[in-house]
This record gives C-alpha cells, structure tokens and sequence, in this order.
C-alpha cells in the first residue's frame, strides 16, 4: 500500500502528465479547492470539468480514470465534507495509478 509520501508523489507525477497541456486548468481547479475548502465538490465543478476535459487527450491519464479512480470518486461522493473517510479507496487509487505510471515510464510516453 502507498503511504502519504509515495501518493503525493503519484499525484505529482500525474499532475506532470496533465501539466504539458493542461497548466491553467490544474492551477484554476487547485484555486478553487483551496479557496472553497467545504464546498469545493460543489463550488469547483466548472473547473473539474474544464481540467477532465483537457486531460482526457493523455492515454496514461485515461488508463488512470478509467482503471483506478472509480472507487475513489464514489466515496467521495458519498463522503464530500469528510475525504478522511476515503483513505482505503485512494490507497488503492494511488497503488493502481502506480502501476500505470510506471509502466508508462517504461514504454516511453
């Protein structure tokens, strides 16, 4: 299992993948979470959706959606003023998210 080190840096390097075209939109998102603390899930959508949008163009980001972050995404949507509750769900997000990135990494994209 990935520890908070090891998912933040997953998180970073995915961020990297998303950064090559995608900045502005990654900047606006984080922003908005950081201004709209409890209310983000609700306050950000404009800004999710515009960052979805701009990095649905990267294979490796895709394979992340579409392989990891489902677990992830329902509990916080069950859970949107406690993220804390979705430990178990992100662990595994990360851990998977990983094993993309690596084999990305090792292909070369």
């Amino acid at each position: 299992m990935a520890d908070q080190t090891e998912t933040t840096q997953i998180f970073f390097d995915a961020i990297h993948f998303a950064a090559e075209g995608c900045m502005s939109d990654v900047e606006a998102y984080a922003d908005c979470v950081t201004k709209h603390r409890r209310t983000w899930f609700k306050d950000c959508e404009q800004y999710k959706n515009n960052l979805t949008k701009c990095t649905s163009q990267s294979p490796v980001l895709k394979a992340i959606q579409r392989e990891c972050s489902e677990g992830y995404k329902l509990c916080l949507r069950d859970h949107p003023t406690n993220p804390n509750a979705c430990r178990r769900e992100l662990r595994y997000f990360a851990d998977c998210a990983t094993d993309i990135l690596r084999k990305a990494k090792a292909e070369g994209q």
